[in-house]
């Protein structure tokens, strides 16, 4: 095409924190979270910015708050080159919002951030972030999100109509739309189009700079993927016949060029030429045409020039990309320095498959499913009446420690059969000895760094499953924070993943709480994954402490080496070293705790303790125990969120690495004697009140 163009340090990918939008959860059966398992770890360099927290404003075009409007970060980080989502954080009435920077993400080498109103006719905006003026960085400006508007016609077609209809959006722009080729998250949004044209030079664009040449600027909503070849458009100009235009999109969620290789969020991609015809039209052919709905953007080329200048930012098309960004991702495989093993030769025995035991053969991730798939088989969902296996007592999910017992009902395979899926089953049921890890990768439907991820542990997904390994793959919400069921997730994930061996199941299906992986402290940004021993439900390895990749195959091979929680020891006490108020392993549970009492006790197993301190007064709470035993942490428990309680970017209690902990607050509160990462101790409690 002969179109270069620059590469501007932005982030491909979009960070998430866990989970926004997390309406229709029963916060009345949600188990108690286990507390963080992320103390600062190791001496990598930071090669980048140091990040706690980033506060904006979000306004409306009128200049009012736009309450309820979301603001959600993407990073590169600047220790590992991993791309990471955080969790989307609301605007309230005056439009202010902050994202608190997760501990172990707050080396960050790029960052961006998506601006949108879910559910609203609204543009949304992709804004490289300025993070030298950090850690606590303030947007100078507030950015505004624009409404759009119902197009002036909409030819009635289906979602999976794969002709071509003519949608007039007014203001000069035509689009001839493909239904079915267009992807919006939770499948086609063809019914819910709108734009709108907005001046290059508007205020609060989260991208002034990138678009102060352009001579014409649309937006579109809901964004949305096309599959296959762009779209073709006409836009109205004042132009002569014969002139070039240059073609610009902003790259967003999920947006991919003709080749399906994702243009890098935040990243205006130069993607074709349009001509001005007899008609006073720039028509814009397939060939060349719209990739995705996002911002469309365009510049005439002026007598002179070869190519209109780029703005600043831009990416280079698909043909001219010699490091695509996304590709910088750790692999899933590779960790401590051993490549990923090659892909299974297709006449080597596959190892037992997931039940049902029809095993189909694994295509390329990026084929679909078959039409017709084998009947299922299914194991039973929970062991056979009359087994003596007990589930191990869990009381949250952290690298360490006891995985829950938690159930989808309606959990898919990879062949498109409802199966479910419970962890009991998987600890005690027959039919799954021939695993020696279920390994969990979580995702959602608007985190932009997922795909990559997703695509590369599909990649691997006959390796670790022929290791012993059972993948189960979970969307939590879709693109719009709504929970979402297991055939839901499976029909996301087959565009992403095609029938890769492994289960697929949606966080809203989860039991005994919806959403009950994304809203635990293990799934702290997005993409996450974890891996769980079998023999004793211990969570043996996680991806945020695995910088170089977790090598899900090698651990499934291997899951007696440390891979992250510590070697296995033995409990450094006993049911006779508990303490009196036993049991108290969770905050329902929490036993009473008096100014000027004391408690021995310990922690002996793969739980926390919870007292309750009614004192009215200021107090100090002084945990005794020694470090060489185990290390002991103590926190004032958020029992609303099921978490360590949070003072700004601070967690309220105490979690040195030396014997002994010691903190001071006033009035009641629930605290938790937690053991970081599965570490066991007896300890003595005193409380001093003043």
């Amino acid at each position: 095409m002969g179109r270069l163009l620059l590469i501007s340090m932005l982030l491909w990918g979009c960070a998430g924190h866990g989970v926004l939008g997390s309406e229709g959860a029963d916060p009345g059966v949600l188990p108690d979270l286990a507390p963080p398992s992320a103390k600062p770890q190791g001496d990598g360099t930071c090669r980048g910015y140091v990040v706690s927290s980033i506060r904006g404003k979000l306004l409306a075009e009128d200049g009012t708050g736009y309450a309820g409007a979301r603001a959600q970060l993407c990073v590169r980080e600047g220790t590992s080159d991993r791309l990471t989502c955080l969790r989307p954080e609301e605007a309230d009435a005056n439009g202010d919002f902050q994202v608190t920077v997760p501990d172990d993400t707050r080396c960050i080498g790029a960052a961006a951030m998506r601006v949108l109103a879910p559910g609203e006719p609204a543009a949304v905006s992709y804004c490289t972030l300025d993070l030298s003026g950090g850690p606590a960085v303030t947007l100078p400006e507030p950015l505004i999100i624009y409404s759009t508007r119902s197009p002036r016609s909409l030819p009635p077609a289906d979602g999976s109509d794969q002709r071509a209809h003519t949608v007039d959006f007014g203001q000069g722009l035509q689009v001839d739309v493909v239904p079915g080729r267009l992807y919006g998250g939770s499948g086609s949004p063809y019914d819910a189009l709108t734009a709108r044209r907005v001046d290059p030079g508007s205020p609060g664009l989260c991208f002034p700079d990138a678009v102060a040449g352009f001579d014409g600027l649309y937006a579109f909503s809901p964004e949305a993927d096309v599959d296959g070849e762009g779209l073709s458009l006409r836009i109205a100009t004042d132009e002569p016949p014969l002139t070039a235009v240059a073609l610009y999109v902003l790259g967003g969620l999920g947006c991919t060029d003709a080749a399906g290789e994702l243009i890098p969020e935040a990243g205006w991609m130069d993607f074709g030429t349009g001509i001005v015809g007899d008609d006073g039209y720039i028509h814009v052919g397939g060939d060349s045409g719209l990739p995705c709905l996002s911002w469309l953007g365009y510049r005439v080329i002026r007598r002179g020039e070869d190519r209109a200048p780029p703005p600043p930012g831009a990416v280079p098309p698909e043909d001219e990309r010699d490091d695509p960004p996304l590709s910088q991702i750790p692999p899933a495989g590779g960790g401590d320095g051993d490549p990923a093993p090659p892909p299974p030769d297709p006449g080597e025995e596959d190892a037992p498959p997931v039940p049902p035991p029809s095993d189909p053969p694994a295509d390329p991730p990026a084929d679909p499913p078959p039409t017709d798939p084998p009947p299922a088989n299914p194991p039973p969902a929970n062991p056979p009446a009359g087994g003596d296996c007990v589930y191990p007592p869990a009381a949250g999910i952290n690298l360490g420690g006891t995985m829950p017992d938690v159930e989808w009902p309606d959990a898919v395979d990879e062949s498109g059969n409802r199966v479910g899926f419970s962890l009991r089953a998987f600890h005690c049921d027959p039919a799954y000895e021939r695993y020696s890890v279920v390994a969990f990768v979580v995702s959602t439907g608007w985190c932009s760094a997922c795909p990559q991820y997703l695509r590369q542990v599909a990649s691997q997904a006959q390796a670790i499953r022929q290791a012993g390994g059972l993948l189960v793959i979970e969307e939590s919400e879709d693109s719009g924070y709504n929970p979402i069921d297991s055939p839901g997730a499976a029909r996301f994930l087959d565009r992403l993943i095609g029938n890769a061996p492994g289960l697929r199941v949606g966080g809203g299906s989860s039991r005994p709480s919806v959403q009950l992986l994304a809203r635990s402290n293990i799934v702290q940004a997005y993409p996450a994954a974890f891996v769980v021993r079998r023999r004793d439900m211990r969570v043996i390895a996680e991806l945020r402490s695995a910088p170089g990749g977790m090598p899900i195959d090698q651990i499934a091979a291997n899951p007696d080496r440390d891979w992250g929680a510590g070697a296995d020891a033995p409990p450094r006490c006993g049911p006779a070293d508990e303490e009196p108020q036993e049991p108290n392993n969770s905050a329902a549970q929490a036993g009473a705790l008096a100014a000027g009492q004391s408690v021995s006790g310990g922690v002996c197993g793969a739980d926390m303790d919870f007292y309750r301190v009614n004192h009215a007064g200021s107090w100090t709470l002084d945990l005794r125990f020694r470090h060489a035993d185990g290390d002991l942490d103590v926190y004032v428990w958020d029992t609303a969120r099921n978490a360590p309680l949070q003072n700004g970017n601070q967690r309220v209690g105490s979690d040195s690495n030396t014997d002994n902990e010691s903190f001071s607050y006033q009035g009641p509160a629930t605290i938790a004697v937690v053991g970081y990462r599965g570490a066991t101790a007896r300890y003595t409690l005193a409380l001093t009140g003043r």
